[in-house]
């Protein structure tokens, strides 16, 4: 089983990489972690009281969930997991120890800028010794306030 990462901003249109990065690897097994870089204040108050659910979902929204139950179903022979999760690091060997410990294999990135990335991600990611894989995705005109379903796979 492989678990293959690719950074997300919570936006349907970043689920587009996953939507291709699945096409791609129809033959395998695979996990998805979307991987999300939150930066904690230093603030004593703020640490006390985080919390990486309410976190995670403060910062998703309905139209991410149903089109994460889109791909579910779309790949459900090879798709065993997808699930989202903070980077809270600021070096490349807290971001190497976080890809060994949930054992990443792979990093999908968009060829072209087609996709908002979080720098410190793609940083880390460029310099990681984990395979990165750059996956070319049309540009698209998606209507305003579109289903997730034509968000995910208009072209």
């Amino acid at each position: 089983m492989n678990t293959i990462l690719i950074p997300t901003d919570f936006s349907v249109n970043s689920l587009r990489l996953v939507n291709q990065a699945l096409e791609n690897r129809k033959e395998e097994q695979t996990d998805v972690l979307l991987l999300y870089a939150h930066q904690l204040t230093d603030s004593i108050t703020d640490l006390l009281f985080f919390s990486k659910t309410r976190t995670l979902r403060a910062l998703s929204n309905p139209d991410f969930d149903e089109a994460c139950s889109i791909l579910k179903n779309k790949f459900e022979g090879t798709l065993n997991s997808i699930r989202t999760d903070l980077f809270m690091g600021f070096t490349q060997q807290a971001f190497n120890r976080y890809l060994e410990s949930n054992k990443v294999s792979a990093i999908y990135l968009p060829e072209n800028k087609s996709i908002k990335m979080d720098r410190l991600i793609l940083k880390f990611a460029k310099r990681s010794k984990v395979d990165l894989i750059y996956i070319e995705l049309p540009e698209i005109n998606i209507p305003f306030r579109a289903s997730p379903s034509t968000q995910l796979f208009r072209l």
